[in-house]
């Protein structure tokens, strides 16, 4: 059996989320999981719809929209595993999950560069089926709100250059989607694994509170708890609470009481007294 405590920290890849996230990561961890498999899903769902209208219309690419839909398919399948393991809190199943969303960033990725490959291999083909497929169509123009609405015809020429604009923006389409499924799905898989190391180490979450100067000289009790009491404790406040003493104050005070003094008789001291003004107890003895 392994007895070695928890790691202090995250591994290097993942520091950042200590610096981030100073509460429980199973809120952001479910939501990220949802939105990856919400995602996937979509994706999905249209590859193989474009499957579907491409056997009449480009059979050359029927083959990698099948392709694609089940990359996707299997990301989205890895993703409602992840969603199940999240909710039941499961730490094996968090763990298993973490590593395998792993796999699904790759395979998203590899989806994206198919289709960035097939933009490019197949950009004549593409964009003589666009022209086919719209020339002849109306294009209908509306102005501004006191301009007439125009419609207008597409020769070939006008549907080759329409259809080589749809082609570059297309581009920018492209690679902004493989980008931006790179670093949402990396940000994700830091999540994930941030999240089953709180589950392997329920104080690290705990342990990101920064602590006042009272409590890391305490007795190590959690923070925002009371502490035990400790009557050999240091004490912590002034000892004069309603301010300081009167330096020209007299110090008058009874001398502490004697056992082995035997009681004196008489006036008990007062015999011996001076006269004093009654004015000023201090002053100088009044001339008889």
């Amino acid at each position: 059996m392994d007895t070695r405590p928890a790691p202090p920290g995250p591994p290097p890849r993942y520091n950042f989320m200590q610096k981030v996230y100073r509460y429980n990561l199973r809120p952001v961890a479910l939501t990220c999981g949802v939105m990856a498999w919400l995602w996937t899903l979509l994706w999905s769902i249209r590859s193989f719809q474009d499957a579907s209208g491409d056997r009449t219309s480009f059979p050359r690419v029927v083959a990698f929209d099948i392709t694609l839909g089940a990359l996707y398919a299997t990301a989205c399948a890895i993703e409602t595993f992840g969603v199940f393991a999240m909710f039941g809190q499961k730490t094996r199943l968090v763990g298993i999950y973490s590593w395998a969303s792993v796999g699904a960033v790759v395979v998203v990725i590899a989806a994206e560069l198919i289709r960035i490959i097939l933009h490019f291999t197949l950009k004549k083909s593409l964009i003589d089926q666009c022209t086919r497929e719209n020339t002849g169509d109306v294009v209908i123009t509306r102005g501004g709100f006191w301009d007439p609405t125009t419609s207008t015809t597409l020769t070939e020429a006008d549907a080759r250059n329409w259809c080589n604009d749809a082609w570059s923006r297309g581009t920018f389409a492209d690679f902004a989607w493989f980008i931006v499924s790179a670093l949402l799905g990396f940000m994700f898989v830091s999540v994930n694994f941030a999240y089953w190391r709180q589950l392997l180490d329920p104080t690290s979450v705990v342990s990101r509170y920064p602590r006042a100067p009272s409590e890391q000289y305490g007795m190590g009790a959690i923070p925002h708890q009371p502490q035990p009491y400790n009557p050999y404790a240091q004490q912590q406040y002034n000892p004069y609470s309603y301010g300081q003493p009167d330096p020209f104050a007299r110090n008058d005070y009874a001398p502490p009481y004697d056992a082995q003094k035997l009681p004196g008789y008489g006036s008990h001291g007062f015999d011996n007294q001076e006269l004093r003004d009654d004015k000023d107890p201090n002053g100088p003895k009044p001339q008889v």
